[in-house]
């Protein structure tokens, strides 16, 4: 069966052609980078574009960009690439290879200079590397290239601390719609230190803005952290030294007013808490109240933030009465909460709850802080016994008593009364004991209260310690302004006391750390300080700080001077 044999010469198994064929078709199946080896950390590098970088008298359809390596973008563009005026219309992209590609959807602007910045947008496509220098394009569709600049800083109104990733916009003026309904018509972002820059802008007046762009719209919106010029600028082809030194301050412009969340009713006392913190408070009484007479009601701001708001009689009130609270916050922003609230007396002879603060000492003085926790008044004259009391609490020496107003005088709110009190005591002098005269500092609508005698050590009797990590920070203020809030700010930038209108200042007892002096200053003299205005027109008020934090250490001082 010769013939047969021949037939078949040159033929494979079904099995044996299935498996060779899977395995080609295997081989062939996929693209991939091989395994192995070394990383490619070598970064892309743009040989060539189209138009030319620096071109002139070009209208192009698209852009295109050429590397030395495969590219691709990866789905970041949109978020990376910044155009410079803003492109009138979408692009699409094209990615083929070593080449990317915008074709534009929309004629380019005539007689205009567009910058292209892809930033990070663009990778190799192995270990997504970006090229060294961010690859940028800028030619004109004119007979010339524009060269206007404009640079700056944005900081933190509040912080004093660069302000990255803001979006910067120049925006054409005049112009009559509103900034948050228009997109910038240049645009750039600032670094890590705040800084940015414009260049090849035309000549021209424009509004500056720059905010966090936190929805990515490229449109300034309510809410948004936003610094602004009040005035446009105007741009022109010479350098102008004045438009490069730009010192922009971003903060908040807070429209939210303040109003009453929750209210706790007690003898003699009722507690409003507020949304937010309030910078000032007012009681309105209704025409015809018997409550009308002036100075009937005493209200004060407490608690953390001052979101609280305390009310108090001057005389004895078991009826319910309405009043109108006016609330206004540092902003400006004012509330009205029309209450009805029902108040009554305490009863007399109550034990009245008093705070201490420490004694500090001064030249010829000890001082100290009494706070009431419900309002009091004062009679003229003695109002306390002073002794001076030994370590084993044996009384070495009764002092002159304390007279208002010569020693002790009560604040307006009638919750605190500052006391100074003689530094001259007999040897062995441990601590202080005052004895508050219940006839004469009595409740605010004058009835008698009890009071413990309240014991004050001397500061020598219990010094700093290495284990307390305690310090202090004092010093003096010189500024020819008259109304500013002087403020110490802890590490995490929270407020932790503030001082109104002082020309000396201590802060005492301070946990070990690092703290920084902020003063607001009102400027214009309107009893706050103004931020951000709605509107973008009017600056926001000066805000100093001290040239550097201030290291607390335990049984340590710091001595400053305050000037601005």
């Amino acid at each position: 069966m010769r013939p047969a044999q021949k037939r078949s010469r040159g033929f494979v198994s079904a099995p044996v052609g299935m498996l060779l064929m899977l395995a080609l078709l295997s081989g062939c199946a996929s693209v991939s980078s091989p395994e192995g080896g070394p990383k490619d950390l070598k970064a892309p590098r743009l040989l060539n574009t189209v138009p030319r970088n620096g071109q002139t008298n070009v209208r192009p359809k698209q852009i295109s960009l050429t590397f030395d390596e495969d590219v691709m973008t990866g789905g970041k563009l949109a978020e990376e690439l910044v155009v410079t005026p803003s492109l009138a219309g979408p692009y699409r992209l094209r990615e083929d290879g070593r080449t990317l590609t915008l074709i534009f959807q929309e004629p380019l602007d005539s007689a205009t200079t567009y910058y292209f910045n892809f930033q990070k947008g663009i990778t190799d496509i192995t270990e997504h590397t970006p090229p060294a220098l961010p690859p940028v394009l800028q030619f004109s569709t004119g007979l010339v290239l524009d060269s206007g600049t404009v640079s700056g800083q944005v900081t933190g109104l509040l912080t004093n601390k660069a302000e990255a990733g803001m979006l910067v916009g120049l925006y054409n003026s005049p112009d009559t719609a509103s900034l948050q309904r228009r997109k910038p018509y240049y645009r750039v972002s600032t670094g890590a230190d705040g800084r940015f820059t414009f260049q090849g802008l035309r000549s021209g007046r424009f509004e500056l803005l720059a905010f966090a762009d936190a929805n990515k719209n490229t449109r300034y919106d309510e809410g948004e952290r936003v610094a602004y010029l009040p005035e446009s600028i105007q741009v022109q082809q010479t350098p102008d030294t004045a438009l490069t030194r730009l010192r922009l301050r971003a903060g908040a412009v807070d429209r939210r007013k303040p109003f009453v969340v929750s209210r706790k009713e007690e003898p003699a006392l009722v507690v409003l808490t507020l949304n937010e913190g309030a910078a000032r408070i007012q009681t309105l009484l209704p025409k015809g109240s018997s409550l009308a007479e002036k100075g009937q009601l005493v209200a004060r701001l407490t608690g953390p933030g001052a979101r609280q708001v305390e009310i108090f009689p001057r005389q004895k009130i078991t009826a319910p009465f309405s009043l109108v609270l006016v609330t206004e916050d540092s902003a400006g922003n004012v509330g009205r909460d029309s209450l009805t609230l029902r108040l009554s007396e305490p009863k007399p002879g109550r034990r009245a709850t008093v705070t201490v603060g420490p004694l500090e000492k001064g030249k010829t003085t000890f001082s100290t802080n009494l706070t009431f926790a419900a309002p009091a008044q004062l009679t003229r004259g003695p109002v306390a016994t002073l002794a001076a009391v030994s370590a084993k609490d044996s009384v070495l020496q009764v002092l002159k008593p304390v007279r208002m107003p010569e020693e002790a005088i009560l604040d307006s709110t009638g919750t605190v009364l500052r006391l100074n009190l003689p530094n001259r005591l007999p040897t062995g002098t441990a601590q202080l004991r005052l004895t508050l005269d219940s006839l004469r500092v009595t409740n605010i609508n004058g009835s008698p209260l009890a009071y413990r005698p309240l014991l004050l050590p001397l500061p020598a009797a219990a010094p700093l310690t290495e284990t307390s990590e305690a310090g202090a920070i004092e010093g003096t203020v010189a500024t020819r302004f008259t109304s500013y809030d002087l403020e110490l700010l802890n590490e995490t930038g929270a407020v932790v006391q503030q001082l109104r209108n002082p020309k000396t200042f201590r802060f005492p007892a301070l946990a070990t750390g690092a703290y920084r002096i902020r003063v607001r200053i009102d400027e214009n003299g309107n009893g706050r300080w103004d931020g951000p205005d709605a509107n973008l027109r009017r600056p926001a008020e000066r805000i100093w700080f001290y040239k550097q934090p201030i290291a607390v250490r335990p049984n340590w001082e710091q001595a400053l001077e305050v000037r601005f």
